[in-house]
């Protein structure tokens, strides 16, 4: 009798053992100045909204719950336009999670 635990480790993939054939590189120009500048901006730019993403995720949530909650409120109000700042408030906090979730400057090491 075999148990399930040791039926799993049969299925184990085996790696290949030569070496992967090397590619051929293309000679490129170095990035000129003005984007080493804007590569390094949105490199110092990435790291501190990175350090400061727990609490600013905190302050947009709760900013975006107070927009909504004001949206309902004054939704046949005249001249107040809480329906479109709401969805201001909101795009802003989704496009500040997409970007922290999966995006990174080139230049930075995983």
């Amino acid at each position: 009798l075999r148990s399930p635990w040791l039926a799993a480790m049969d299925n184990v993939i085996k790696f290949p053992c030569h070496e992967p054939e090397p590619v051929e590189v293309t000679a490129t120009m170095p990035p000129g100045r003005v984007a080493r500048v804007w590569n390094g901006i949105a490199q110092f730019v990435w790291i501190v909204l990175m350090l400061l993403w727990p609490v600013m995720r905190v302050v947009a949530v709760t900013d975006v719950t107070f927009q909504f909650f004001r949206m309902i409120y004054h939704w046949n109000t005249p001249d107040v336009y809480a329906g479109w700042t709401f969805l201001l408030h909101f795009a802003v906090l989704t496009v500040l999670t997409y970007v922290m979730a999966n995006w990174k400057p080139k230049g930075m090491k995983k």
